[in-house]
């Protein structure tokens, strides 16, 4: 059963890439990737963009908030300076409940587009681990650039 709008277009992005495979990814990037840029004022709360370090307090501050309301296990900081956030979150499975990489990284197109659109810049972000290839976890980094 899906519960809201998200669910319903994580479960269209898996579907989408099952009939299509790697040819579907570009649409499912953008497409994420505009939902983020559309949503990016939660994290700044400045129509007119906020500096990287106070963007990226606030994306862990919602994270936090995200595992206490689903009981989970919070995101923990490595570093956090005013250009990169490097952040690990343990999970035994990918909350989406996703099990290929290349998903997941067309997903996580909504968090770069909710940063940069949320700070004014271009951003880098780097999937280290993936929880939804078994990794135990998922680890970040996003660079200003």
């Amino acid at each position: 059963m899906i519960l809201n709008s998200r669910e319903a277009l994580v479960q269209m992005s898996v579907l989408f890439y099952e009939e299509f495979g790697r040819k579907a990814l570009p649409i499912i990037s953008k497409t994420w990737y505009e939902l983020g840029q559309s949503t990016s004022a939660r994290l700044s709360g400045n129509p007119s963009g906020a500096d990287f370090k106070s963007v990226a307090t606030n994306f862990y501050k919602r994270g936090q908030e995200n595992a206490s309301r689903t009981n989970t296990e919070p995101p923990e900081i490595e570093e956090l300076t005013d250009s990169t956030l490097h952040y690990s979150h343990v999970q035994d499975q990918c909350p989406l409940g996703l099990k290929n990489r290349d998903l997941c990284e067309a997903i996580m197109c909504v968090d770069k587009g909710q940063i940069e659109a949320a700070i004014g810049n271009s951003v880098e972000l780097k999937i280290i681990q993936s929880a939804a290839v078994g990794d135990g976890c998922c680890e970040i980094v996003v660079r200003k650039i």
